[in-house]
């Protein structure tokens, strides 16, 4: 099986890279560039992560194939998973909520800020805060409102 040029793809993506920069230097200086591309300096440019590894730790690299270098230091799945973000949201949903800043802009181009806080239990609005010109003031205003958010989810 043959697999990814994985190589070739960067290489490309360094090419687009340096592209941009001479076309760049063009618009800025008026004078044209010259672009290079070695794929052998991108396949020694790849390896600095390895290398780094190997330098620090001492210990021989190993093949990993198509495994991404940190795999024996990700956490493995346990089949089947016994406690998950799904079990730990469904016993704790009434106790979460999510808050978002968001803006809206309008038809006349004007830009209305806009502070939501949402629980997830009953997917109920807890607070939403609108204004047109967001300062710390405001954002004090809405802070007894948040302490309030929080002691009725506790409860």
């Amino acid at each position: 099986m043959i697999g990814t040029p994985i190589v070739d793809l960067t290489s490309g993506m360094m090419a687009s890279n340096a592209i941009l920069a001479a076309l760049a230097a063009r618009s800025q200086h008026g004078i044209g560039q010259h672009v290079e591309i070695a794929m052998f300096g991108q396949a020694v440019t790849m390896l600095a992560y390895l290398a780094t590894n190997t330098l620090i730790s001492g210990e021989d690299p190993v093949r990993t194939g198509n495994a991404p270098p940190l795999a024996k230091y990700m956490a493995r799945r346990r089949a089947p998973p016994s406690q998950g973000w799904e079990t730990f949201f469904r016993n704790h949903a009434d106790g979460i909520a999510a808050m978002d800043l968001f803006v809206v802009p309008t038809i006349s181009f004007r830009l209305l800020y806009g502070l939501l806080i949402m629980g997830h239990g009953r997917r109920q609005v807890l607070w939403l805060g609108v204004t047109g010109h967001p300062t710390a003031e405001w954002i004090a205003i809405s802070s007894p409102k948040l302490a309030a958010v929080n002691k009725s989810l506790a409860t």
